[in-house]
């Protein structure tokens, strides 16, 4: 390092001030007692993808389109997947729901929001109440559920003592099984 500044190194005084100046915002100097000065820019990962994503633009609607919503599809996944869950403390099932709004993230919400309020007159208030009520229904229907490996095992030995019987072969069901 030695070799590359040379005997001449400027004062951090001098030199952070021209920076600010030319690079304003885009750049970040940190200042320790000890050391010497890191000089770092922000954002050049961002501005990098966002002229990439201006470069590749397609001049085909369809493609474009698609290009979108791809893009948008990879940024939600990527907020969800980066998201860390809380999973030692599950709260009460009275108050579920009370603190799912901070689980979702904003990128998922906005596009939800987009999406299935597009073209509805009431209001987002009105919609999530209508969701919270639907999730808090006292009334729960059984018959909805799918059969447990139980109920899918007596019911196929119910089929085939009827089978047995239109055959003639009646057997006792109780010593069967």
């Amino acid at each position: 390092m030695a070799k590359i500044e040379g005997d001449y190194r400027p004062y951090i005084r001098m030199v952070k001030p021209q920076l600010l100046k030319k690079y304003g915002d885009d750049i970040l100097i940190a200042v320790t007692a000890n050391r010497a000065p890191l000089v770092c820019f922000r954002n050049t990962g961002f501005k990098l993808l966002s002229e990439a994503w201006y470069n590749k633009k397609s001049d085909d609607k369809t493609e474009e389109r698609r290009r979108i919503v791809t893009t948008a599809a990879a940024i939600v996944i990527e907020d969800i997947l980066s998201r860390v869950y809380e999973t030692k403390h599950h709260p009460p099932s009275d108050n579920f729901f009370q603190e799912s709004e901070s689980d979702i993230p904003e990128t998922l919400r906005v596009f939800l929001d987009d999406m299935i309020l597009k073209n509805k007159r009431a209001s987002l208030e009105k919609w999530k109440k209508k969701s919270a009520k639907s999730a808090y229904k006292s009334k729960f229907n059984i018959a909805s559920l799918p059969p447990t490996e139980a109920a899918a095992r007596q019911h196929s030995f119910r089929t085939y003592h009827q089978v047995q019987k239109w055959y003639g072969n009646e057997q006792n069901a109780e010593q069967w099984g």
